[in-house]
């Protein structure tokens, strides 16, 4: 997230409330208490906000903005990467909607999404964005959909009958599709055996993995190439290196040369460690990225295939504002699952197959 834009979203919390904790924004936003502290003092120096003990407060010739039925709840398990893009894209359209957007980060717990999004009615917010903390399926989650008296539009999430009683509009990124446009691209290159390697626990995974073994078949390519489950890089780096290393050694057994990696920063780790082996990046294996939010400031750029985040969040602004803006509440607009396609940006990681 760039920085005018955290000091954007402290803003609007600091109008909503009057007042930021940097405790509890840290928590709110996603952002570090060391980073949440550097951002409100940079607004207290240019006179936004005033330092208080814990926080701040808005400068008293500033009026606080009640949340009303005018706005709107935004509510995703982050703020930064893959969603902040999502929340650009809501912000975009709710600003054309003269609607504003009051965002709650879960961090992908179940409890705070619970709270949050209650806090969010309480105040009167008229509907929700809803990226839901569980991504699959499940009982609990969608008893507790169905509890909620506003419109909810989810996104890059789908639940429906019999986990739900009622349907909800949903937009969502096509993964499958987005698997199959990176085996295509690499099959065209001339590549018949192209690893796998992916992060298992992700939303996206599922699509992911079924798209690119659909693809794998119906081009008759090799069913066995290399697959392997990652761990996540941030906490777990020693295990990531690991994992990485033994694709890479599986791909030199099976004489694989060409990857689609999940995600950006597993894919820059592995031309990093291909570089350290002596292993050229394309010329002895081409690497396709899977989301594309720092593929192009890897070692060698990386093709990456590209989900419509900004997309996603700006349809689900404009389902929610169809449904509250039908004089029946919504009972005669048809409930809507949108698939949003991605892309494929095509960089330095990718050449043509040479034996």
């Amino acid at each position: 997230m760039l920085a005018v834009e955290r000091e954007q979203l402290i803003l609007k919390v600091a109008r909503r409330d009057g007042r930021v904790i940097t405790t509890a924004l840290a928590q709110e936003l996603g952002l570090s208490e060391i980073t949440a502290r550097r951002a409100i003092n940079s607004l207290c120096s240019s006179g936004h906000l005033v330092r208080v003990h814990g926080g701040a407060t808005l400068p008293s010739n500033t009026k606080v903005e009640h949340v009303l039925g005018s706005a709107t709840g935004l509510v995703v398990p982050t703020s930064d990467y893959y969603y902040a893009r999502v929340i650009a894209g809501a912000e975009s359209v709710a600003a054309q909607l003269g609607t504003r957007l009051v965002l709650g980060v879960t961090h992908y717990d179940e409890g705070s999404e619970k709270e949050r999004v209650q806090r969010l009615i309480d105040l009167g917010v008229r509907g929700i964005l809803l990226a839901t903390s569980v991504y699959e399926p499940g009982g609990v989650t969608g008893k507790w959909l169905d509890s909620l008296t506003l419109p909810v539009v989810l996104m890059e999430r789908s639940f429906t009958y019999p986990e739900t009683a009622r349907e909800y509009d949903s937009v969502r990124s096509d993964h499958t599709y987005g698997a199959a446009l990176a085996v295509r691209h690499l099959a065209e290159l001339g590549h018949t055996s192209i690893g796998l390697a992916i992060r298992e626990e992700t939303p996206t995974a599922r699509g992911l993995k079924a798209g690119y073994e659909q693809t794998v078949a119906q081009l008759k390519l090799d069913v066995d190439a290399p697959y392997q489950p990652l761990p996540i890089i941030a906490t777990d780096p020693e295990g990531t290196d690991i994992a990485l290393n033994a694709f890479l050694d599986e791909c030199i057994r099976q004489g694989t040369k060409a990857a689609i990696v999940h995600v950006d920063t597993h894919a820059s780790r592995l031309v990093e460690l291909a570089a350290s082996r002596g292993i050229r990046v394309p010329e002895d294996l081409s690497i396709v990225a899977y989301d594309d939010e720092v593929a192009a400031f890897a070692l060698v750029p990386l093709t990456a295939v590209s989900p419509p985040k900004h997309a996603v969040g700006a349809s689900a602004m404009r389902l929610l504002d169809a449904r509250l803006g039908d004089p029946t509440g919504g009972n005669d607009v048809p409930i809507q699952h949108l698939s949003l396609m991605p892309g494929l940006t095509v960089r330095e990681s990718t050449t043509k197959y040479h034996a």
